[in-house]
């Protein structure tokens, strides 16, 4: 296939994937056109600059030129299915596509994102990871991305605030979330008139129907495998870009009796060392 056509499929297959990255470049040893396509976050930017993008741009040394890219990164997998190229993008590598070539190169460049092993303030667990979201946008999709290893896992971006201008994003499995719910959410989003949002709890309060209902209409969460649960149940995760933790509609019982087992848990606790 062609370079043009093969961009149109991953395009097709990763649509509404706003952190997918898609670098058209011109091999300077064979003066060829290719593209490099990955999702940010998920992959390591060092490597990506250093040991793909320079030997592919730049000239290499005169008396080790040769026709073939020399690309330097630990292992190069030549693969020729849209299978193998989503399977492998999803899992942080890079796919390199060439003007005429028969097969695709996956490259090795993935980074999950980390932060130091702590235990998440509230929602601690005995028996799940210690992994809590942070207070980038970019990497809390990564983290959930990181469980999620999905093509119809879908991102719907858009900017809230006349002055914050604060990136807020609707995560959701296309084919299992209610179609409905997305368009009434991101209706909601798009009408909200303020200065700026700074955190899930003041964003919950512009777009929930009652906010002095003693039953929330959403669930707020600090744990990414618990937000990843919920997107494969079909709910729909909502990342505020500076907070650490996230949004999930529709709410439902479980989630809600478990938080205020949780409050009675440390108020006793709390009332326990008093004593």
């Amino acid at each position: 296939m062609q370079l043009e056509e093969n961009l149109a499929e991953i395009q097709s297959i990763f649509n509404k994937t706003p952190d997918l990255v898609v670098t058209n470049l011109v091999i300077n040893q064979t003066k060829g056109k290719a593209a490099l396509v990955y999702i940010n976050e998920l992959t390591d930017p060092t490597i990506i600059n250093e040991h793909v993008l320079r030997p592919l741009l730049f000239k290499v040394d005169q008396e080790n030129e040769n026709p073939t890219p020399k690309i330097s990164i630990g292992q190069i997998k030549e693969v020729n299915t849209w299978s193998q190229i989503t399977d492998g993008i999803l899992q942080g590598k890079s796919v390199l596509f060439v003007e005429q070539s028969q097969v695709s190169f996956l490259l090795d460049t993935g980074k999950w994102p980390e932060r130091s092993i702590e235990d998440t303030p509230i929602e601690s667990s005995v028996y799940a990871e210690h992994i809590g979201f942070t207070e980038s946008g970019s990497k809390n999709i990564a983290l959930l991305r990181k469980h999620i290893k999905n093509q119809n896992l879908k991102i719907k971006e858009c900017i809230i605030g006349e002055r914050g201008k604060t990136k807020v994003s609707l995560l959701y499995l296309d084919d299992v979330a209610d179609p409905d719910l997305i368009k009434e959410l991101e209706t909601r989003l798009k009408k909200m008139k303020v200065d700026s949002i700074t955190n899930c709890v003041v964003l919950q309060e512009y777009i929930e129907d009652n906010p002095y209902s003693p039953f929330p209409q959403f669930h707020l969460t600090e744990r990414t495998d618990f937000a990843a649960l919920e997107i494969l149940a079909g709910r729909i995760v909502i990342v505020v870009d500076g907070a650490p933790n996230v949004l999930m509609a529709p709410a439902n019982f479980f989630p809600f009796l478990k938080a205020w087992m949780i409050i009675l848990h440390v108020g006793w606790s709390l009332l326990l060392s008093d004593c």
